[in-house]
């Protein structure tokens, strides 16, 4: 007999066995990324690199016109690729991403904006009847839309009122920061362009839907909501055969009041044409619905709407009746970074105590503090806005090492699911993109999280700014990049 037969404590099989386990464990692990189905695998800064130059050269594209930025994080080793990392470029909506880490940072993700129904205190009520006006008091809420008007009335209807003498008031105050001026009204009519205000409802924009009658006849215009005294439409859409529209909406201001004209035609076999457009004096937009609101709710208003200049230190001549309260800060930033919202982006960055201290202090902790002389405006729509891919690589970076950081990663788009990357359904089980597009015209931008794989996360900036012409390939482009992310 060997004498390591007697002696189970013999350093031989000890050995053996250490040496055994080792091999073992390399070939599971290899098996892991290998031969298991849809593992996930790992990319090498010269892998990935070649792929991009071959994906450049492949559609086309001018290097000058492109920047992009990467950090690769996996447990074999991490690296970092850049090209014009360092050049300023237009970021578009990329600029909401500053604005969400700015607006957790100045309220914290608790943060609720407060609308309410006011009485001045010596008013009195008797027989259901309100002996004096009632007052709206906006709290820079950027999402109360109608079903947050519907909640307050619902709740100021527990007040036992059902006839108000006086008007409808609505408090027109002043934004702490000036984003956008509101008393100018936008150069255009699109939705996108809406004027912002404490007291605003519905994005301050108005819904169009326009359906095919009968041939010959004018066609059926819904207006989303409801439609409103403030809001006038002028029919000019024909019912036609077929199954083409062709309708166009012009938004003119006459005497205070929105119109809306709408001509063209619609085929009888055409689905329904949806337009968004944008609307001005928006307390007076606010004020026309609620009085309608009201009224669903079997709540008279004898007097007229009316707009009133406030200030909050004049808050304690009033009394509350009624208030909501808005949706958390989170679900808004998701809103808001999801979609692309402008309107939240501005509502959001014009509360700020104070706009550019809070924008210079998000340069400062990721330490670019020079960036904040080049961010012009939150939403992105200014092509004054510069801002260079490993900056925005920096912020991505800061997102994820955040106190705050599931709530923020939460509040960006999922490719294959949601937002403006509902689309790019390309990504396997166990890959996830998360991020914020950007779209002007001649700039398309993208910046986010690419899961590659179960034990790769890529952080990742694209931009592109090029020719009007290249946009519709730039759009493509960008799907592309991200999709070759994913694939090995």
């Amino acid at each position: 007999m060997h004498r390591w037969q007697h002696h189970g404590s013999s350093s031989l099989p000890i050995r053996t066995t250490l040496i055994l386990f080792f091999l073992f464990s390399t070939i599971i692990a290899r098996a892991e990324f290998i031969n298991l189905p849809n593992p996930g695998f790992y990319w090498s800064k010269n892998s990935l690199n070649q792929k991009i130059k071959k994906f450049i050269k492949k559609n086309k594209i001018n290097p000058a016109q492109l920047s992009f930025s990467i950090k690769a994080h996996n447990p074999i080793k991490g690296f970092k690729l850049s090209h014009n990392g360092n050049t300023y470029f237009v970021p578009a909506s990329l600029n909401k991403i500053v604005i969400a880490l700015a607006a957790v940072e100045e309220w914290g993700i608790k943060k609720k904006f407060t609308s309410s129904l006011l009485v001045k205190k010596q008013s009195k009520i008797k027989n259901k009847q309100l002996n004096g006006s009632l007052y709206f008091n906006g709290g820079g809420d950027p999402v109360f839309v109608s079903e947050s008007m519907w909640n307050l009335v619902r709740v100021f209807s527990h007040s036992n009122i059902s006839v108000i003498k006086g008007d409808l008031v609505i408090f027109k105050k002043s934004f702490k920061s000036k984003i956008q001026n509101a008393n100018k009204p936008p150069k255009g009519d699109r939705a996108y362009e809406a004027l912002i205000a404490p007291s605003s409802f519905n994005w301050n924009s108005v819904t169009v839907k326009v359906r095919a009658s009968t041939i010959g006849k004018k066609a059926n215009i819904i207006i989303d909501p409801y439609k409103s005294p403030f809001l006038e439409i002028r029919n000019n859409v024909q019912s036609v055969a077929g199954s083409k529209a062709n309708i166009q909406i012009k938004r003119l201001v006459e005497k205070k009041k929105n119109i809306l004209i709408i001509k063209g035609k619609i085929g009888i076999k055409a689905k329904a044409f949806v337009a968004y457009k944008s609307i001005i004096n928006p307390e007076r937009w606010l004020g026309s619905y609620l009085r309608v609101f009201l009224k669903k709710r079997g709540i008279v208003v004898k007097g007229k709407v009316k707009i009133k200049n406030f200030n909050t230190i004049d808050l304690w001549e009033y009394k509350k009746l009624a208030e909501i309260k808005s949706k958390p800060l989170p679900l808004i930033i998701a809103d808001m970074l999801k979609f692309s919202n402008n309107y939240i982006a501005d509502m959001l960055s014009s509360q700020f105590y104070n706009y550019n201290l809070r924008i210079k202090d998000i340069f400062q902790k990721i330490g670019k503090p020079k960036q904040s002389a080049y961010f012009f405006n939150p939403s992105g729509l200014s092509r004054k806005n510069q801002l260079k891919a490993n900056t925005i690589l920096s912020l991505l970076k800061y997102i994820k090492n955040h106190t705050y950081a599931p709530e923020l990663l939460s509040a960006f788009s999922i490719a294959g699911i949601d937002g403006t990357l509902k689309s790019y359904n390309f990504s396997q089980s166990n890959q996830v993109i998360r991020g914020k597009t950007g779209l002007l015209n001649s700039v398309v931008t993208f910046a986010g999280f690419v899961q590659a794989g179960k034990k790769e996360q890529l952080l990742v900036v694209w931009m592109f700014n090029g020719k009007a012409k290249d946009t519709l390939k730039a759009l493509n482009w960008r799907r592309k990049f991200l999709q070759l992310l994913v694939t090995k």
